[in-house]
């Protein structure tokens, strides 16, 4: 497995094969005020992880923690349309073709490209892109930025801009330290990476979340600014490290920092999750109205009443939270870190001038143990959860080390109780397991690849 990070190979050929059969199935930093939301990118997540999803496929996309036999990075490839209590949901495992770990994976729906950050094993990080038939495209894996490996805050895909956005640290030949920790933008049209704009955090980035309205990242990390009542934000279009300042951050900030950021591009509001006060908490921004300050000393105002934000407790079980927004629904699809938790947060559907704890709810719930019987826990850093609006309905994805779960979260929302119903005895498909791998009652466990002994 990685080494000190928060883990039966399918060639690319036979991956492609699988792919190509199965493609009928399933279903200016000059500018202040950037802050005027509309639904942009398709159906692009606008947070990192490990986990992504091809709704047009009805595939999902798991970056493993482990090198397959041959060496090199893995990525599982699961059919969601499949009942994994009748049918095996593996399409293929993807190797990467090089010797470095898949740390995350993000899809471009424009393209109908899958790209994977890989490295941390002593190779600086590469962003690798596979087409729609599973093959890399031409210079692919792409070297990141000279002395950057891979962080653990991953990708995240930007359609409308046609880019990448990338969380990259420190690795070999770094002209300084700290240099390269941060953030990069990967242009899709001339394949080459823009400049690293250097976190003033110092660490690299656990998770981020990205607004291509805004052209805007929030970036969540253990080493908060050293300004109070902060977190850092990269204007992309100014290629600047800002601060932005709000009291309801200090918990946060002053402690140990946060674990996740999420967006919900449609409306400007934003999410900071960490566990504050003893609770499971997260920080709801308002960021609609706001102004981009540029400069040597970039903010980012928000509008409104200051502190334009509320604190919401998802639960009181004093775990680090993970959280994802789907843009349509407006629902936010939160996990604990090694932890059965989980949450759901109905967020504003339209934009507001001030947020009020009367725009947002949620509900709490566990997850039952996994078809294994073992307790479930939550894969972080890198972060695997995901939310996505597939057809009609809303599911939200996280991973632990042996199988990827899917939550229906109109079940979750109706009956959160009832989430946590123990699974059957039985198997999954193909599998050893003890018990069945659905609950019937909104939760679905899809088997994962072992490392190879």
């Amino acid at each position: 497995m990685r080494p000190n990070f928060k883990t039966t190979m399918v060639s690319a050929l036979a991956f492609t094969s699988l792919i190509f059969v199965l493609t009928m199935g399933g279903c200016d930093s000059s500018s202040n005020n950037r802050f005027t939301p509309k639904v942009t990118g398709g159906n692009a997540s606008t947070t990192a992880a490990l986990t992504t999803v091809d709704c047009k496929k009805n595939y999902a996309f798991v970056a493993l923690d482990f090198l397959g036999t041959s060496g090199d990075g893995q990525v599982e490839v699961l059919n969601l349309g499949v009942n994994p209590d009748t049918a095996s949901p593996h399409v293929a495992t993807l190797d990467i073709g090089h010797p470095d770990y898949a740390i995350a994976v993000a899809f471009d729906p424009r393209s109908r490209h899958l790209l994977v950050s890989s490295g941390q094993n002593g190779n600086n990080g590469f962003l690798d892109i596979f087409d729609s038939t599973g093959n890399p495209i031409a210079g692919s894996p792409f070297p990141f930025p000279t002395g950057a490996d891979a962080a653990n805050g991953g990708i995240v895909a930007d359609p409308k801009h046609k880019q990448v956005l990338v969380a990259t640290t420190d690795g070999s030949g770094c002209a300084s330290a700290g240099a390269c920790t941060g953030f990069t933008a990967f242009d899709l049209t001339t394949n080459t990476f823009g400049p690293i704009v250097a976190s003033q955090t110092g660490s690299q980035s656990d998770n981020f979340a990205f607004d291509p309205t805004t052209n805007l990242i929030l970036n969540a990390n253990d080493n908060p600014p050293s300004t109070a009542d902060s977190m850092e934000m990269i204007d992309v279009t100014g290629s600047e490290s800002c601060l932005l300042t709000d009291a309801n951050l200090a918990a946060g900030s002053n402690s140990t920092g946060w674990d996740s950021a999420a967006v919900d591009p449609s409306t400007g509001v934003w999410l900071a999750a960490d566990d504050i006060g003893g609770d499971s908490t997260i920080i709801v921004l308002n960021l609609n109205g706001a102004t981009v300050n540029p400069g040597s000393s970039c903010t980012v105002t928000e509008a409104g009443t200051p502190p334009n934000s509320i604190p919401v407790v998802i639960d009181s079980n004093n775990a680090d939270l993970s959280a994802a927004v789907d843009r349509k629904s407006h629902q936010a699809f939160i996990t604990e870190e090694y932890e059965p938790g989980i949450g759901l947060m109905q967020l504003p559907n339209t934009k507001v001038a001030q947020i009020q704890s009367s725009d947002v709810s949620s509900v709490s719930a566990n997850l039952p143990n996994d078809p294994n019987g073992n307790i479930w826990s939550t894969r972080f850093e890198p972060n695997s959860t995901a939310i996505q609006a597939c057809g009609k309905g809303t599911f939200g994805l996280a991973t632990d080390f042996g199988f990827l779960v899917r939550v229906d979260l109109s079940k979750l929302k109706s009956n959160a109780g009832g989430i946590s119903t123990a699974l059957p005895a039985g198997n999954c498909a193909g599998t050893s397991t003890t018990f069945s791998c659905s609950n019937g009652a909104g939760v679905t466990f899809y088997p994962l690849p072992v490392p190879p002994i």
